[in-house]
C-alpha cells in the first residue's frame, strides 16, 4: 500500500512548468550560446526559445520592463519539480535577473510568451531554419543585436522537433516583430524585420510556417506536398473562395 501511495503521489507531482528566464541585454552572446547549447541536452519533454526584447518607454508597461532590453529563455518543461530543477540548471547557472519558472496549468501557457490578449498592429518575418547549427545561432545573435533591430520589439529563435518533426522541414524558427503603433512607424519597423531575416536566410529551410508567415507568399513553401491535394479541396467545395485564407491555395 505505501509503494502504490509513492507512485500515485510521484504521478501526481508531474506537471507543466513554464515561465522564462531574464537577464540584461550585455548578457546575450553568453545566454544565446549557453541556451544553444543546452537545447541539444534536454529531452523532447522541453520546447523553449531564446529572445531579444526591447521594451518601449510606455507608462502602461511595468516600471522594471519600461523602456529597458533583455535577453531572455522561455520554456516549457513536463517534468516533475526535481527533474526541472536539474533541466533548468545550466541556465540558472548564469544568475538571471528574472526567473519566473513555476508549476502552470495547460490553459494558462499562452501567457508565458507575453502576448497582448487583445489584437495589437505590429509587423512580423520569420526563417525557418534547416538547422540550428552553430552559424546560423551567430547569425541570429548578430541580428538581433543590429542597431537596426532596435526597432524590433522582439527577435526570437524557437527550438523546433519533437512531435513537430514529421511535418515540419526545419530545426528551429527565427521571428522578428515589431509593433506599429502608428501607420507612420509600420516602414522603419517593416524594414528592420526583413533585415532580421535576410541575415538568417543563407540557412533557411525550404518550406515556411504558416503560422509565422505574416505576409502573402508562395504557397508551396507554405503547404508542400499537401498544397495539391488542398486545392482539389477547394476547386471542389469552395471555388469562389467564399472562406477568406490568409495564405489561399488557388490563384
Amino acid at each position: 500500500m505505501h509503494d502504490l501511495a509513492a507512485v500515485a503521489g510521484m504521478a501526481a507531482s508531474v506537471g507543466v512548468w513554464a515561465g522564462g528566464l531574464m537577464w540584461p541585454l550585455d548578457r546575450a552572446a553568453d545566454v544565446v550560446h549557453a541556451w544553444h547549447a543546452w537545447i541539444g541536452a534536454v529531452p523532447d519533454t522541453v520546447t523553449s526559445l531564446v529572445r531579444v526584447l526591447r521594451f518601449p518607454p510606455l507608462p502602461d508597461l511595468p516600471e522594471a520592463m519600461r523602456g529597458q532590453q533583455f535577453v531572455a529563455v522561455e520554456a516549457a518543461v513536463h517534468a516533475d519539480a526535481e527533474e526541472v530543477a536539474a533541466l533548468l540548471a545550466p541556465l540558472r547557472a548564469l544568475a538571471p535577473t528574472v526567473d519566473s519558472m513555476r508549476p502552470m496549468p495547460p490553459a494558462e501557457l499562452a501567457t508565458v510568451h507575453g502576448d497582448p490578449p487583445q489584437p495589437s498592429p505590429a509587423f512580423g518575418e520569420s526563417v525557418l531554419l534547416a538547422e540550428l547549427s552553430e552559424a546560423a545561432v551567430a547569425g541570429f545573435l548578430d541580428a538581433a543585436l543590429a542597431p537596426a533591430s532596435g526597432a524590433l520589439l522582439s527577435v526570437e529563435l524557437r527550438h523546433l522537433g519533437g512531435a513537430l518533426t514529421p511535418d515540419v522541414p526545419g530545426d528551429g524558427l527565427a521571428f522578428a516583430v515589431g509593433i506599429v503603433p502608428v501607420p507612420e512607424a509600420a516602414p522603419e519597423v517593416a524594414a528592420a524585420a526583413m533585415a532580421f531575416a535576410r541575415v538568417l536566410d543563407p540557412y533557411a529551410a525550404p518550406r515556411a510556417l504558416k503560422n509565422f508567415t505574416e505576409r502573402p507568399g508562395d504557397p508551396e513553401r507554405i503547404y508542400g506536398s499537401d498544397l495539391a491535394r488542398l486545392r482539389t479541396i477547394v476547386a471542389a467545395w469552395d471555388p469562389e473562395q467564399v472562406i477568406a485564407a490568409g495564405h489561399p491555395v488557388l490563384d
